[in-house]
């Protein structure tokens, strides 16, 4: 048994030997330091289900796309994409050209930083639901495919 002394108030704390104490931290991924990132190419997991899967599990956090003719960014806050960046354009257009110039492209490569608290002032630039949102960039998709 080890004892864990508080010499300010004489108070002690028995925890059995085989117990490890608790730091949250250790215990708690989500307040550990390192950044907590998935990454990979579109090439078998296309960027719907990606976001689709973000979505589903309430992510909030930075996706980073990048192929030879598309460097881009999106933002998502519980699931739902806030923000999209595509060369100048945001919003729902930069959103669907991100969606259009990835489309097939089997190089087109991805990186998510989960991140609770963005951090820093993110301008909300979408705010269709996500199905809806996914449905027009399936029709633009449909179209561009023609």
């Amino acid at each position: 048994m080890l004892l864990y002394g508080n010499n300010s108030n004489n108070t002690e704390k028995k925890v059995k030997s085989n117990e490890k104490p608790k730091s949250d931290s250790y215990f708690n991924p989500a307040k550990n330091s390192i950044k907590q990132t998935i990454s990979g190419t579109l090439e078998i997991l296309t960027l719907f289900d990606l976001t689709m899967s973000l979505n589903g599990n309430k992510k909030s956090g930075k996706l980073n796309v990048s192929s030879p003719n598309c460097e881009a960014t999106i933002y998502l806050k519980d699931g739902d994409i806030v923000h999209a960046d595509y060369y100048g354009m945001d919003g729902e257009t930069a959103l669907t050209n991100i969606f259009v110039k990835t489309d097939g492209q089997k190089d087109a490569q991805f990186i998510f930083e989960a991140e609770e608290d963005l951090g820093y002032a993110l301008p909300k630039t979408i705010d269709l639901p996500f199905q809806e949102l996914l449905f027009k960039v399936a029709v633009a998709l449909d179209h561009h495919r023609k």
